[in-house]
Parts: C-alpha cells; sequence; structure tokens
C-alpha cells in the first residue's frame, strides 16, 4: 500500500497503534510493527505502578526502545506527553523522555497535548533537533492543527469525539471535524483518530480525506496486549451505550459506569472543578488494565467497544483496518 502516511512513516500499512499508558509496551509495539504498521510505546511501559523518580522514568522508556529493537527492524514511535507550560510540575519527567528519545533517535514521536506557544516551540525544538513529530491535539480545531503543522510537525492526528481516554472538550465528531482538517490542510499527511477500529471505519474516514488511522481500543483486544484478562473480558461485554464522558484534568474523559467512573460523572454534574475530580481517577488505570480491578481502577474506552466481539493477533487488526485504505 503506497499513500502520503506509509510513505512517511516506512510502513507497509497507513495503521498506527495509538499510544495507552501501561499496555502499549514493546510486545504489542512491537507485534503492530511487524504487522505492517507503525508500533508506539506510550507512557509507562512494562511497569504496573508510575515511576516516581524521574531519571528512572526516562530509563524505563529507555529500556523499553531497546527490548522493541530487539524485537523488530521496522520503524516504531514513542508517545510524548508534553508539560502544558514552563512550571509544569510534570516537566522533570517529560524532559527525561525527550532526553531519552533524542539519544536513542527514535524514528517517531506521537506527541499529544494542548496547543499554545510552549506546545507550538517545542514542535519547533523537537523538528530542529531531528526529531519527527506526529501531532495529536487533544481538543481539536482546524486552528490547532494549522499551527501544528506550520511549526513543523510532519503529520496530523485528528481526533473526534468518538475516541477513548482522554477526548475533546468541544462536542465535535470525527464526521465534523476531520473534513474541515482535511480541507484546509492540503499538503500535509492527515491521520483520523477516534472509533476506528475496523475496514468499514476506515473506509469512512479515508472519504473524509484521511490517509491513515491512528487507533487504540481495538488494540487493547489484540493477542499481544498484556491487558488483564478480566479487562478484556469487561471490553467485550462492554457496549457503545455504557460509555459515559467527564471532565478529567485535560479535556474530558470516556469511562464505563463503574466506580470510578460513577463518582468522576457525579463531581462533574455537581459542578466540581477539575482539580477536584482529577484525584478520584488519577493513578487508577494500571489497576483495572494490568490487575484487573473493574470498579476501582478506571476503566477507559471508545463508545466503538460494541463492535468489537473476540480477542485477534495484532496482524490482523492492522489488516483489517488497512483494508479500509486501500
Amino acid at each position: 500500500m503506497d499513500n502520503a502516511v506509509t510513505k512517511l512513516l516506512g510502513t507497509q500499512y497507513p495503521v498506527i497503534q495509538a499510544a495507552m499508558s501501561y499496555v502499549t509496551e514493546a510486545q504489542l509495539a512491537a507485534a503492530v510493527c511487524n504487522a505492517g504498521g507503525l508500533g508506539v510505546i506510550g507512557t509507562n511501559p512494562g511497569v504496573r505502578i508510575p515511576e516516581r523518580d524521574a531519571y528512572k522514568t526516562g530509563e524505563i522508556m529507555r529500556r523499553e526502545i531497546h527490548k522493541l529493537r530487539e524485537l523488530t527492524d521496522k520503524p516504531f514511535g514513542i508517545n510524548y506527553v508534553t508539560p502544558v507550560n514552563e512550571s509544569d510540575p510534570s516537566r522533570i519527567y517529560a524532559d527525561a523522555v525527550k532526553k531519552v528519545f533524542l539519544e536513542e533517535k527514535v524514528p517517531f514521536i506521537v506527541m499529544v497535548s494542548t496547543m499554545n506557544d510552549f506546545i507550538e516551540n517545542e514542535i519547533k525544538a523537537l523538528t530542529a533537533a531531528g526529531a519527527n513529530v506526529l501531532y495529536r491535539e487533544i481538543s481539536c480545531t482546524v486552528e490547532t492543527c494549522v499551527r501544528a503543522a506550520q511549526a513543523g510537525a510532519k503529520a496530523i492526528i485528528v481526533t473526534g469525539l468518538e475516541g477513548g481516554g482522554h477526548v475533546s472538550d468541544y462536542n465535535m465528531t470525527l464526521l465534523n471535524i476531520l473534513p474541515q482538517v482535511t480541507d484546509v490542510l492540503t499538503d500535509i499527511p492527515i491521520i483520523a483518530s477516534g472509533g476506528i477500529i475496523n475496514t468499514k471505519t476506515a473506509r469512512a474516514a479515508a472519504a473524509m480525506g484521511a490517509a491513515g488511522a491512528y487507533c487504540g481500543t481495538c488494540f487493547l483486544l489484540a493477542d499481544e496486549c498484556c491487558a488483564h484478562p478480566d479487562f478484556k473480558q469487561l471490553l467485550l461485554d462492554s457496549r457503545g451505550e455504557d460509555a459515559i464522558i467527564w471532565r478529567a484534568s485535560t479535556a474530558r474523559m470516556v469511562t464505563n459506569q463503574n466506580y470510578v467512573g460513577r463518582i468522576c460523572n457525579a463531581l462533574d454534574r455537581g459542578g466540581a472543578t477539575r482539580k477536584e475530580i482529577r484525584p478520584h481517577y488519577a493513578g487508577k488505570f494500571g489497576k483495572a488494565m494490568l490487575l484487573g480491578d473493574l470498579e476501582q481502577g478506571c476503566v477507559t474506552f471508545s463508545p466503538s467497544i460494541g463492535a468489537i466481539n473476540k480477542i485477534r493477533p495484532a496482524k490482523e487488526i492492522v489488516e483489517d483496518i488497512a483494508h479500509g485504505f486501500a
């Protein structure tokens, strides 16, 4: 398959496995790479609880990069969760990861953030340092996508409200935002994200001008994903209407209606601030995904989950989605 995304990535297919905390580690990412897509290592790879030491956080990422390179010789990416500004306390962790991926010459950096002057300058700096940035704006607008492209991003990931995890503060589905972006940005690869799980959904994205897909939820149900069996079974048993959405510390969050989801949703509806809601879900993703605590952990997925009914090898998932861009 030959299009703008495969030419940029050097992959067989224009399919990117989205970065998710804990579970998108070397094994899954390498499986996607070997299947012809672009595997991406996410935050906290290969650990059960977040590392509090910034240096160790960077070295954990380095270890995972080395592990992935033992499993594949294909191009891959890592997730770079940026600080929101220069005084953000998380900056020491982001800087530690950045140091590692620049030293390791990682082929692609998936940068997920909310556009402002600091983020624009970060894209420029990474580009100047030789990094290939694929930029995903959480609360996607035409303006933020244009700004990222002008700053030097090599491709833009356009996310609609159909996604899982952190989703937009704006009520725009992929059907709304994607054609607006592809009408304006015609000289840079556009990658669609949000609810893309198979050939049919990929074909819809392609019809709106996307040249590739960035997919998360479907890869949670890959054979190679290290998520707890009980977590995978919960996803198989879930329906799209089980998803709820509430304000998180960054944009909004899509979860199921377990204890954590109900508490956060109730706080949001009751007028609690983002800062007040955060302690009730922060740090609880691994509890669900890795430990199988489906009530006290935070369970997030795309409402497209209702169309996924089995666990499959990553190769089948990649090829299924890729057919939509053929």
